[in-house]
């Protein structure tokens, strides 16, 4: 395991928060550019659909940002192979070019993503509950979606949530700062999770549909 960079903090039951380290890089972060694991038809769907609602607030509100998915973000100069592989995120400023392969935060114009959303599949829900968030606390990344409308995620720490949110305090923290398991119907204000409007929209999730609303 390679070095501590900032605390993470998760949020358990009676408002008991529990504090631990996060790893600068680990061995088992290599990634290889251009590598992806085949993923179901719904999943696709899912991504798809949440790229378009991020590429259409950035229409909307004409930012300089982009969306995509399955883009290597890595932090490391010294091990340029780790990193994570959000997929779907929001990047502001826009990195330059249109043939990246990957996203490297030290090299100009490279800046970690503003937001970074997993999905989480059959395959993939201890990665994506465990594991996830300390790379996106490690690579920078303000703000980690893990969506599970299917609940694949592991019941080991909690779990398993719709939805939860992560987010880079102004403290450096990394923080559990939403977890939703599906039992009640949300409402606006509970979708105060969607950072990149600012408390002025939201996006609906479901398994079926997605909505983007203000």
């Amino acid at each position: 395991m390679g070095g501590t960079v900032r605390p993470m903090v998760t949020r358990v039951q009676r408002g008991v928060d529990v504090v631990f380290e996060a790893p600068r890089w680990s061995e088992r972060w290599v990634l290889q550019d251009g590598v992806t694991m085949p993923e179901s038809r719904e999943h696709e769907k899912t991504c798809a659909l949440l790229k378009e609602i991020l590429l259409a607030w950035i229409a909307r509100t004409g930012r300089d940002a982009g969306a995509g998915g399955n883009l290597a973000v890595r932090w490391d100069r010294e091990h340029p192979t780790i990193g994570v592989d959000p997929d779907v995120y929001l990047v502001e400023p826009a990195p330059p070019g249109r043939t990246l392969k990957s996203l490297r935060t030290w090299e100009k114009g490279h800046h970690p993503p503003r937001v970074g959303v997993e999905v989480v599949s059959e395959d993939s829900g201890e990665k994506d509950y465990v594991d996830g968030p300390q790379r996106y606390a490690a690579s920078g990344t303000r703000e980690l979606w893990v969506f599970d409308p299917e609940r694949f995620g592991s019941a080991n720490v909690g779990g398993p949530w719709v939805l939860q949110v992560w987010r880079h305090t102004k403290a450096g923290a990394f923080r559990h700062e939403y977890a939703e398991d599906g039992s009640r119907t949300p409402t606006s204000s509970a979708h105060g999770w969607w950072s990149p409007t600012q408390g002025r929209g939201c996006a609906s999730l479901t398994t079926r549909r997605a909505s983007a609303c203000s």
